[in-house]
C-alpha cells in the first residue's frame, strides 16, 4: 500500500513538473530551520516558557526517532522498490535510514508544539502552524524519499511527545514553583543516564550490511553519527535548560520592540557562529561521531543558557537610553 501511494504522488509530481518539485522541496527543508528559528526567538524574544518548551520537544523528538531509525533499519523507499523515482534535489537530506521521517519529526515537534501551546491565546496562529506541519510531512511522501508509514508514524511520535511532554513540563514547573528547584539536577542525571545507554545500544546491536554492486547501501557508521548528533543537541539542551534556571532566569517582561529584535538579532548571530564554527573546529580534531556530539552540545547549550546570559546587560543599555 506504501509503495502505491508513493507511485501515485510520483505520476502527479512528474505531470506538474519540475518548478513544482522544485518549490516542494525547499519548503521541505525551510520547514525544519523555519521551525527552529521560529522556537529560539519566542523563547528568548516572546514567551519564554513556551519557546523552551518547544526547544525541549524538538529535542526529545529528535533524539527519539534518530534512536528508532537505527534500532528499525529500514531502507528508503527507492531502495525496497526499484519503480520509487526521487526528486533528485531531496537525496542530500534523505541519506540513512527512513523510518520514521526525521524531518517531520523536526517540522512537528517545533511548530506543532508552539501550535498546542497557541491554541487557546491565538487558535488562528496554532492553525496555520499545524497545517504548516502537516504539509511538511505530505512533502516528504510527495518527493519520494519517505513512505506513508514513514511519515504517520513520526506525527503520532511527535504528538505523544507535544502531549505527554507538555503534561510532564506543566506538571513541574507547578511543582518547582512550591518546592523550588531542588530536583533539576535529578532531571538532568537522568537525561545523561539515556543518553549513555542510548549509545550503547547503538553501538553494540548489529546493523544490515547490504550491498548493491559493490557498494554498502546504508553504512552503519553514518547512522550511528547521526545518533551521536541527536544525543548531542538533546544533552545540550538539558544542560543549558539547568544552568539557565539556576545562574540567569530571565524574564522578558515589557520589554521593548528594538530590545526584542536585537535579543533575536544578537541570539540568532552567535548560536549560528557556534554551530557552524564550533563544528569545523569539531571536525578537525575529534573523531566523526564525537564531533557531530560535541558541535551539536556546544550549540543547544549556547542558545539555551549563554544567550540569555547577555539579556541582563543588554537590557540596562536600553533602560539607561530610555531615561535619557
Amino acid at each position: 500500500m506504501d509503495i502505491e501511494v508513493l507511485l501515485a504522488l510520483q505520476s502527479l509530481r512528474e505531470s506538474l513538473g519540475a518548478g513544482v518539485e522544485n518549490v516542494v522541496a525547499v519548503f521541505s527543508e525551510s520547514a525544519v530551520v523555519l521551525g527552529l528559528l521560529l522556537c529560539a526567538i519566542v523563547y528568548w524574544c516572546v514567551h519564554k516558557k513556551t519557546g523552551q518548551f518547544a526547544l525541549l520537544c524538538f529535542s526529545l523528538g529528535n533524539f527519539i526517532n534518530q534512536f528508532v531509525k537505527n534500532i528499525a533499519c529500514v531502507y528508503r523507499p527507492w531502495i525496497i522498490d526499484s519503480r520509487i523515482v526521487p526528486a533528485q534535489g531531496s537525496l542530500g537530506g534523505a541519506t540513512g535510514y527512513s523510518f520514521p521521517s526525521g524531518h517531520t519529526v523536526s517540522a512537528a515537534t517545533t511548530l506543532g508544539s508552539l501550535a498546542w501551546r497557541a491554541r487557546k491565546t491565538l487558535p488562528v496562529a496554532s492553525v496555520i502552524l499545524a497545517i504548516v506541519v502537516l504539509l511538511a510531512a505530505f512533502s516528504r511522501m510527495f518527493l519520494g524519499v519517505h513512505t506513508p508509514q514513514d511519515v504517520l508514524v513520526a506525527l503520532a511520535e511527535s504528538a505523544l511527545v507535544v502531549l505527554l511532554g507538555s503534561y510532564v513540563y506543566d506538571c513541574y514547573e507547578a511543582h518547582c514553583e512550591k518546592a523550588g528547584k531542588s530536583r533539576d539536577g535529578l532531571v538532568v542525571l537522568v537525561v545523561l543516564v539515556l543518553c549513555v545507554v542510548c549509545l550503547a545500544i547503538v553501538e553494540l546491536k548489529p546493523y544490515p550490511t547490504d550491498y548493491v554492486d559493490g557498494a554498502l547501501l546504508v553504512d552503519p557508521d553514518v547512522m550511528k553519527r547521526d545518533c551521536y548528533e541527536g544525543v548531542g543537541a538533546f544533552s545540550g539542551m538539558f544542560l543549558g535548560w539547568y544552568c539557565e534556571r539556576r545562574w540567569v532566569d530571565f524574564e522578558i517582561g515589557e520589554i521593548s520592540v528594538g530590545e526584542r529584535v536585537l535579543r533575536g538579532v544578537i541570539g540568532l548571530v552567535l548560536v549560528g557562529v557556534m554551530f557552524f564554527g564550533f563544528d569545523m573546529v569539531a571536525k578537525a580534531v575529534l573523531d566523526p561521531a564525537w564531533a557531530k556530539l560535541t558541535s551539536r552540545l556546544v550549540a543547544t547549550f549556547f542558545a539555551m543558557f549563554v544567550v540569555p546570559l547577555l539579556f541582563a546587560p543588554l537590557h540596562k543599555v536600553f533602560a539607561k537610553r530610555a531615561r535619557v
